[in-house]
């Protein structure tokens, strides 16, 4: 949730910034400033999607790991196995949300720099 939260309040905050500087055309300053956060955006949205990766990863091992106890102690009926495909629908949905707010924080700036 960490990576998620970070991600996508960078993303918004960085959207308006950029939008700002980019409406600012024709003054390097303001552009050089509107690339430097473009490529902070990939790079912390790159960090957000590895780390939910890793972290989908992990918790899918942790939770196969633990029916297979919950069936080795003959209790596996009190855990409900499609609760795997839950959690990993809402890793998916969290990174829509990472991936979706990035391209918007880098493509709304580069329509209003192109169209003014």
């Amino acid at each position: 949730m960490v990576f998620v939260g970070i991600a996508v309040a960078l993303n918004f905050l960085t959207m308006g910034i950029n939008s700002g500087l980019a409406s600012a055309k024709g003054s390097v300053v303001s552009l050089s400033v509107l690339f430097v956060s473009l490529a902070l955006v990939l790079v912390v949205n790159g960090v957000a999607f590895t780390g939910l990766s890793k972290g989908r990863e992990a918790k899918l091992k942790l939770l196969q790991g633990l029916v297979k106890m919950y069936q080795d102690e003959n209790v596996a009926q009190y855990y409900d196995p499609s609760l795997l495909d839950i959690y990993k629908a809402r890793f998916t949905q969290y990174l829509i949300g990472v991936i979706a707010t990035g391209v918007a924080s880098i493509v709304i700036p580069m329509v209003i720099l192109i169209t003014l």
